[in-house]
């Protein structure tokens, strides 16, 4: 699977939540690609950062259809919280320091709030108590406390798990085994027409209890432990089990009939595995050090576990504890290029692209990372890090691009594919996909120019499926990717190539400067259809 993704995707791909409620960038800190999965991440947390309010929140954005279910612009902890999260969880593997200061306003803004409300925004009312955000606020809570251990994070941490205690059922029928700590998603309703109160969504309470378990390594006050255990059992309960083989493993999205009754659609078990997993001791979570050297702090992040960790005269020590015979994989930030490299007294070869090789180290020069892929064999190893200090990250230049001509045989000129689009690739002076699943779309890079300079995109394009393009746009007007911002136009899939000038100043965000461009081919379901694009100009 890893492979395909990679193919499909790039190493970005292999940081996608797609299918997964908790799952986000683990896979390659176990699988390896770490160093380009990384970048994307620090991507995806800069258009976050972009996107946050002056006061350190982010509004509800909702479309047309959504607007019923709250005020556009309103916030509440549901549409911050789960962005704090991600933005704390990478200042903690990375110690970005733009990335801390943005999750600190996060936690800032996020005291004004008591309830926790709002973190399904796309079908339930804004304002219902819901568990995911309170869920997501302990995940906030907790990362800014591993990276800085300040009382007051874990006290705000421990107030929204215990907020997330009356999601649960904590009684059971005697003929009900599964009813017993299931959780129940939103105390309301999905467009105001279908209630959910008694009625348990597990995969809304596995994800409080991912986060409750990261809480229980740091909080003795409650048996949060043993609520987690108890949501994870009772999703065990609602699997299918031999009654219908076709189904096997999978779990409801509703639990009906005062948990009796299993209703669609059926969820991976993912959240259950990874629950279950932690208990165990085998949390895929990337672990944390942090070391201080000569004039600032450095962070050892890894899927193994990171200890006896110090740093003297240029030299970084430390072990990494991984299952044996595998390969366990680090990246240290904010230090210079080494001297060398050893692990277990053996020096390392510095090397361009780790997955060629069964050991080495890579040197990140813009960001000052170093990742490290060495063999396991015993279950541990020791590293040391010879001749390095202290060192920050390049400030990134933006590059300033209207055009996009993909005249250049294999250069996507930064274009990547986001969703439902498979092979990727430039040739005979297009680039060209083929939809392979729902919702399609492929991605441009950062850039920057006048809105106003630029009232117009030309789009060439030649596709053989769908009714319409669509071009969706990041501006600083309004930096984040929204449902409402974007501009469609009616293609002729007739797979001949034809010119379209699509009038992006209709729209009232096309102002400030332009972020970035995202292109999809609609209607959504468009399976099979393929499109190829012999240039975008902005004019």
């Amino acid at each position: 699977i890893g492979n395909k993704i990679l193919r499909a995707r790039g190493a970005k791909g292999l940081t996608s939540p797609s299918n997964c409620h908790i799952l986000r960038w683990e896979f390659p800190f176990h699988w390896g690609h770490l160093a380009g999965a990384l970048r994307a991440v620090r991507d995806r947390v800069r258009g976050l950062i972009e996107s946050q309010s002056a006061e350190g929140g982010w509004p509800y954005r909702p479309d047309k259809r959504r607007s019923v279910l709250g005020k556009s612009g309103d916030f509440v902890l549901g549409t911050c919280a789960g962005n704090a999260y991600l933005i704390l969880r990478y200042a903690r593997l990375t110690g970005d320091q733009e990335a801390r200061q943005a999750g600190e306003r996060a936690l800032k803004f996020m005291e004004r709030f008591r309830v926790p409300r709002g973190a399904q925004g796309w079908e339930c009312p804004l304002y219902e108590p819901d568990i995911l955000a309170a869920a997501y606020a302990v995940g906030a809570y907790v990362e800014a406390y591993r990276a800085d251990p300040r009382p007051e994070y874990l006290e705000r941490a421990r107030y929204w798990a215990e907020s997330g205690l009356p999601f649960c059922y904590h009684w059971r029928h005697p003929e009900r085994p599964a009813m017993l700590y299931a959780t129940i998603p939103v105390f309301g309703t999905t467009f105001y027409t279908h209630s959910w109160l008694g009625v348990p969504v597990q995969w809304c309470g596995l994800v409080y209890a991912y986060h409750v378990q990261h809480l229980a390594e740091l909080d003795d006050s409650f048996e949060w432990k043993q609520i987690a255990r108890g949501i994870t059992v009772s999703g065990m309960w609602q699997q299918f089990a031999d009654e219908k083989p076709e189904l096997k493993g999978t779990y409801p999205d509703g639990f009906y009939g005062f948990c009796t009754k299993r209703n669609p659609p059926y969820i991976n078990p993912e959240d259950i595995i990874l629950n279950a997993l932690a208990l165990e001791g085998h949390d895929p979570d990337p672990e944390t050090a942090i070391v201080e050297l000569d004039g600032g702090a450095s962070h050892i992040s890894s899927g193994g576990q990171v200890s006896d960790v110090s740093f003297e005269q240029g030299t970084l020590k430390f072990h990494l504890g991984y299952f044996a015979g595998e390969t366990v994989y680090a990246v240290v930030t904010h230090i210079s290029s080494p001297q060398s490299v050893l692990v277990d007294g053996k020096a390392l070869a510095g090397e361009e692209d780790l997955s060629r090789v069964r050991a080495g180290y890579s040197y990140d020069v813009q960001n000052a990372w170093l990742f490290l892929k060495a063999p396991c064999g015993t279950g541990a190893v020791s590293v040391q890090i010879r001749g390095v200090k202290s060192a920050e990250p390049k400030p990134r230049p933006v590059v300033r691009r209207t055009a996009w001509e993909f005249d250049k045989p294999g250069e996507t000129e930064g274009w990547e594919p986001a969703h439902g689009v498979a092979p990727f690739e430039v040739r005979g002076g297009a680039l060209i996909a083929r939809v392979t699943g729902d919702d399609p779309y492929i991605v441009g890079p950062e850039t920057r120019f006048a809105a106003a300079d630029h009232p117009t995109l030309r789009v060439r394009l030649r596709a053989t499926g769908g009714e319409a393009g669509a071009i969706f746009f990041r501006s600083s007007a309004s930096p984040s990717w929204q449902p409402d911002q974007h501009v469609d136009f009616p293609i002729q899939a007739d797979g001949q190539f034809h010119e379209y000038t699509v009038a992006m100043s209709k729209h009232s965000a096309w102002k400030g400067d332009v972020l970035q461009l995202r292109f999809d081919l609609e209607p959504a379901e468009c399976v099979g259809a393929e499109f190829a694009i012999e240039f975008i100009r902005a004019q």
